[in-house]
């Protein structure tokens, strides 16, 4: 059996411990970490054999909640600086000076949605209109985003308007933004991303004629398992996208590994002033990720360059930032804490690492989250993770189902 999502339109599989009940017939899937909210998870069953040798196969797939969102501060020197709720921003307190009250000043506020069969549509709005009051019909927009899935749950395509056209009517052919469309492979792994930014001559999204941004293809083995993904912002000398002399301008890999607690992938973020993808001036870092025995992330490492050595991987690696992560004994992420490099030892993960920021987490008895903080600074004491640690934002939830 085996448990898998999507992430960033990779597949990915959750660690899982699986048991039988011979006295229930019961087989038990657990999973060995805290499961991503608002997420589609598959379960794949194969091989399963009955007493007379009959076999199963099957998928179940699901989607997990998540917390409703409820507010988020952000704060400068201790002071709010602005809030959101609602999907409303707040930049001010008003005549009054008192935040969360009636008349704090908006600034802007996500709102219009319009949910259909497969697609979805926000809107962003900047200006009060002509009325000046905030929260009504006359509003101004800025922007508008859609989303289309498919009947598998996948995102088709993304769009956003951010001019009325000719026509000077939102939401109607001529809009001025851009298109983003995505395939998929018959197990819904991601395999293309096309990135349009005009409509072209006919006027109309969504149709061949739209004019081509850039690409991105993506490979995965036979598992599913993301291998590699390449962009392309150039159709070459043939002007033609989609053909072999697409000029590509960043790469990036999986690198499988014996070990399951550890993996490491690479990016080829410039192709060097070749201009010719897989050469020796080519640009590149990689990233190296370990897990503890449940799966969960427990550090995530930049490496910037190989070393004296000239071997990836090796204890010369010139490490960037890296970040940890800790867990409660039910597997929620309690702590992730930002780092800058080494400190004046000059060795990696050690104590004296300076630390850049970090956040916490908290949860309700039930194991939903309820809150989430930023610090940016240590405060006054100059001490990280003490009592006045300046907080740069907070972020509550609703923990009830």
């Amino acid at each position: 059996m085996q448990l898998t999502y999507k992430n960033g339109g990779k597949l990915t599989v959750a660690p899982t411990n699986v048991t039988f009940d011979a006295a229930t017939r019961t087989v038990t899937v657990d999973p060995r970490q805290v499961l991503a909210p608002a997420t589609i998870y598959t379960l794949t069953i194969s091989g399963l054999q009955d007493d007379s040798g009959d076999t199963l196969e099957n998928t179940v797939s699901f989607t997990t909640y998540i917390n409703p969102w409820v507010d988020s501060f952000l704060y400068s020197e201790g002071k709010t600086s602005n809030y959101t709720t609602g999907n409303v921003n707040y930049t001010a307190p008003g005549t009054d000076g008192l935040w969360g009250t009636t008349d704090d000043v908006i600034s802007d506020y996500w709102g219009d949605h319009h949910v259909a069969e497969g697609k979805r549509t926000d809107s962003h709005f900047t200006g009060a209109g002509p009325d000046g009051i905030w929260l009504t019909a006359d509003d101004e927009i800025e922007y508008y985003q859609t989303s289309t899935t498919d009947a598998a749950g996948n995102e088709t395509g993304i769009g956003s308007g951010r001019d009325a056209g000719v026509d000077g009517a939102w939401f109607t052919a001529d809009d001025l933004g851009s298109r983003t469309s995505f395939q998929y492979d018959s197990a819904n792994n991601r395999t293309m991303t096309i990135r349009y930014f005009d409509f072209g001559a006919d006027g109309a999204w969504g149709t061949e004629d739209d004019i081509v941004n850039s690409y991105q293809t993506s490979k995965y083995d036979a598992k599913d398992i993301w291998v590699s993904s390449t962009d392309y912002e150039n159709p070459g000398a043939d002007h033609a996208w989609f053909t072999s002399d697409d000029v590509p301008s960043y790469h990036s890999y999986n690198i499988s590994e014996a070990n399951s607690h550890q993996t490491r992938q690479a990016y080829i973020t410039n192709v060097g002033r070749d201009r010719i993808l897989f050469t020796t001036d080519d640009v590149l870092y990689r990233t190296v990720n370990d897990y503890d025995t449940n799966g969960n992330l427990i550090r995530q490492t930049s490496l910037l360059s190989a070393g004296a050595d000239k071997t990836w991987f090796t204890k010369d690696d010139v490490v960037g930032e890296y970040s940890t992560f800790s867990y409660d004994s039910n597997g929620n992420r309690l702590r992730e804490i930002w780092y800058s490099g080494t400190g004046t030892d000059g060795i990696r993960f050690t104590a004296d690492d300076p630390v850049w920021r970090y956040s916490t987490y908290e949860y309700a008895p039930n194991g939903n989250l309820t809150r989430g903080s930023e610090c940016w600074a240590p405060g006054a004491d100059g001490v990280w993770f003490t009592a006045d640690d300046d907080i740069s934002g907070i972020s509550n939830f609703d923990p009830s189902f």
